[in-house]
């Protein structure tokens, strides 16, 4: 493939964990064309959050990914335990990305990928700054210093199914920073073409938080990505409700939808035909500060 994307590498090898019926094997593996993609901000463990404190909904939260059984999982916030945790209850998905300081230190926004459906042909990861390949590092007014992970994908049985996933967090409070780091990420994923003279269809998930009519989202329309869950619910539709997927625990639905999955397809495929934001609640509470938001796209 052509992809020079930053800190381009190929991929690991392990053996893929096989799926037996004791699996609980995402409904898509019976057909190789679907991928189901999933992002969902879970709220760093270690906070503060007395009775939304990570030990409180752990199992909550491990049970929304277990259900809906992502092909792809964006994860935003995730610290080591955490991540480790989602593996326990999902052994089958390979880790993609480091953690926000490097390795595993700090929080992870990146992507954990399904081996039993999907090979991961090469992977990479970055820093959302004026010098991505610095670890650590922070541009224009942000506050944090924020990641971005990426792996080029293939549905196991169809080698000519294939797609670039990138899963992100952009910056609280620095305007200026998530539009750069929109436009770095559109930048670096090379869209016109790659050293094989076609391009691949390419996802980008994660918490941006920015609302849907903000600059960073006006860089990702620009570049041909759409939102797919204002694909299949147009924002004068009317059947989507509300849309918030922001609410501090309250378990509000109003806001902006600062969480997404953005798809850029080639020739029209894949094609979204499902998109949702998720409202799991249990007890009348949140399973993180966020609710995930899903999408199944198809070949």
């Amino acid at each position: 493939m052509g992809w020079l994307l930053v800190a381009c590498e190929p991929a690991p090898a392990p053996a893929p964990v096989p799926a037996t019926e004791s699996d609980g094997a995402p409904a898509s593996a019976a057909d190789p064309c679907v991928v189901r993609l999933m992002t969902f901000n879970i709220r760093y463990g270690t906070a503060d959050d007395g009775e939304h404190h990570w030990t409180r909904r752990r199992e909550h939260a491990l049970e929304v990914i277990s259900e809906w059984a992502p092909d792809i999982l964006a994860v935003q916030e995730a610290l080591d335990f955490q991540v480790d945790a989602i593996r326990e209850r999902l052994p089958w998905l390979q880790v993609v990305g480091e953690h926000r300081d490097g390795g595993r230190g700090g929080e992870f926004s990146g992507l954990l990928v399904d081996t039993r459906r999907l090979e991961i042909v090469r992977t990479g990861h970055f820093w959302l700054s004026e010098t991505p390949q610095a670890p650590r590092s922070r541009s224009w007014d942000t506050a944090l210093h924020r990641t971005a992970s990426w792996a080029e994908v293939e549905v196991r049985g169809a080698p000519d199914r294939r797609m670039v996933v990138l899963g992100t967090h952009f910056d609280h409070r620095g305007a200026m920073a998530r539009e750069h780091s929109a436009k770095l990420i559109v930048s670096s994923l090379e869209l016109e073409g790659s050293a094989n003279g076609w391009v691949l269809p390419c996802i980008v998930m994660g918490d941006f938080n920015a609302g849907e009519s903000s600059a960073p989202m006006e860089v990702f329309r620009g570049a041909g990505f759409l939102d797919t869950f204002r694909v299949l619910h147009g924002a004068d539709s009317g059947d989507a409700g509300p849309t918030g997927t922001f609410h501090a625990f309250r378990g509000t639905t109003d806001g902006d939808k600062i969480d997404g999955i953005w798809l850029l397809a080639v020739s029209g495929e894949p094609r979204v035909v499902q998109a949702e934001i998720l409202r799991p609640r249990r007890d009348g509470r949140p399973a993180s500060d966020h609710d995930p938001v899903v999408a199944v796209v198809e070949w």
